[in-house]
């Protein structure tokens, strides 16, 4: 089964309980409940992105970095697709929203899912998922290198993000 990559905004809360009160009801395993603020659905769909041969995990996260308005850090996890067939939960190609159009090609809707299925898969996305973070100095050379390599249609990218991405900090190394 393939791996699917998504994003989320709290890494921390995906990881161990996070202080001493915490770890005395959370288990090890277990996924707190402010997490599941990063699995929000939209009608009872959650978007992913699968990595492939020709699409990388680093390019997903530079597809989804272009998408937003300023250079900042991304966190997202990474799982085993097989969770969702573990959950009898329905996958869909749809095009995804990116500047990237092979990332949008391998763009998935999670479809129909209750309250139930989406606090379980958030509990399996822990257990077998590994969360990732890039920092936002990694995230703008990233993007630039993808501008240079053409990947990237910056007509679909924001202003201020292109404007932001004009930084040396950020020119490719």
């Amino acid at each position: 089964m393939p791996l699917a990559v998504r994003k989320i905004d709290n890494k921390i809360l995906w990881e161990a309980p996070l202080d001493e009160e915490q770890k005395k009801w959370l288990g090890e395993r277990d996924l707190c409940a402010d997490a599941l603020e990063d699995l929000f659905t939209v009608k009872n769909t959650l978007s992913i992105f699968l990595i492939d041969e020709n699409v990388s995990e680093e390019r997903i996260f530079i597809a989804l970095s272009a998408a937003r308005n300023s250079v900042q850090d991304i966190d997202y996890v990474i799982f085993d697709l097989s969770a969702c067939d573990d959950l009898e939960i329905e996958c869909t190609a749809v095009e995804g929203d990116t500047p990237d159009n092979a990332v949008n090609k391998v763009h998935r809707d999670l479809i129909q899912l209750t309250a139930t299925k989406v606090a379980a898969l958030g509990n399996l996305m822990k257990q077998r998922g590994q969360t990732r973070r890039v920092r936002y100095k990694t995230v703008g050379r990233s993007i630039n290198s993808s501008i240079g390599a053409g990947s990237l249609d910056l007509a679909r990218m924001d202003a201020a993000l292109k404007e932001s991405l004009q930084k040396e900090k950020y020119a490719p190394r």
